[in-house]
């Protein structure tokens, strides 16, 4: 049992012969990706890579999108995996002007204010449980949001059912929040601090929001360990949806949303892997 440590996985990892090697493979199969996918930006990637490596111990970083804000330091990383190594980024799944992005586990926003900066106009949805981190979320998105883009935030956990979820979140570190039903790598840490915070379903959640009704073209989830409970919540959405990104935590997880996701009509057209856990990764599906 031991305090909570956002590198512990990386740190051990770096130790295994041949990490680096790969750690190399997975940077230029990124960069080509982001080669194939939008070129133009390159200039714009370096610019925010400069940015980002000299935040240092700042809570804000200046970047191409707008000013951002941090819960941490430490946060950058998650930004650069975002913005500058493009995690999200498939043939395919490269929001584009007019499209309607939901964005479910939301964190900081950066996942967001990335699809935005693609856009000239459409919606952005994004849904954070976190009162701490909504607050951040929301002031990142109004700052970086395009003036012909229209963002609506939501300050909900969500689940399979409407009612509470207890959540668990690791002292000083909010952005690592999850359901104390999916502990997952947060089992063994101590100081963790329980929250229970209101949940609805994406059904539910999106009933409220003018894309009621409307088709979705990129829902992406990222809720630590919940992804299968989010699926199963939302029945109607995923009837309209195109593409779905989603990240699992486990083997076991990723095969109960596939089943979900296969369920609905669709098919998984790219995965891909962490480096510092097999068991962990990206999937990408359209119909």
């Amino acid at each position: 049992m031991g305090g909570f440590d956002p590198n512990e996985g990386w740190i051990k990892a770096a130790a295994v012969p041949g990490f680096k090697a790969r750690l190399r493979r997975q940077r230029l199969a990124k960069l080509t990706t982001i080669l194939r996918l939008y070129p133009h930006r390159l200039p714009g990637i370096l610019s925010d890579q400069r940015a980002m490596a000299k935040v240092g111990g700042a809570l804000d970083v200046r970047c191409r999108m707008g000013r951002l804000q941090l819960d941490r330091p430490h946060a950058v990383a998650q930004l650069r995996e975002i913005v500058v190594a493009g995690a999200y980024a498939a043939p395919g799944f490269v929001p584009r002007t007019g499209w309607r992005v939901v964005d479910v586990g939301a964190n900081l926003g950066f996942y967001s204010a990335w699809a935005m900066s693609f856009m000239r106009s459409g919606d952005v949805v994004a849904i954070e449980a976190v009162p701490d981190t909504y607050k951040l979320m929301r002031a990142n998105l109004m700052a970086c949001r395009p003036a012909g883009v229209r963002a609506a935030t939501f300050n909900f956990a969500v689940a399979d059912r409407r009612g509470a979820v207890e959540f668990v979140v690791p002292d000083d570190y909010s952005n690592f929040a999850r359901a104390a039903s999916h502990l997952g790598t947060l089992g063994d840490v101590t100081g963790l601090r329980h929250q229970a915070l209101p949940a609805d379903t994406l059904d539910g959640i999106l009933g409220f929001s003018e894309l009621d009704g409307s088709s979705v073209n990129l829902l992406k989830i990222d809720v630590e360990g919940s992804e299968a409970d989010c699926l199963s919540g939302a029945v109607a959405v995923l009837q309209r949806t195109e593409r779905v990104v989603l990240e699992h935590h486990s083997e076991e997880l990723l095969s109960a949303c596939s089943d979900l996701l296969e369920g609905a009509g669709f098919r998984r057209r790219a995965l891909r892997l962490s480096l510092v856990n097999d068991a962990v990764g990206t999937s990408f599906w359209s119909r």
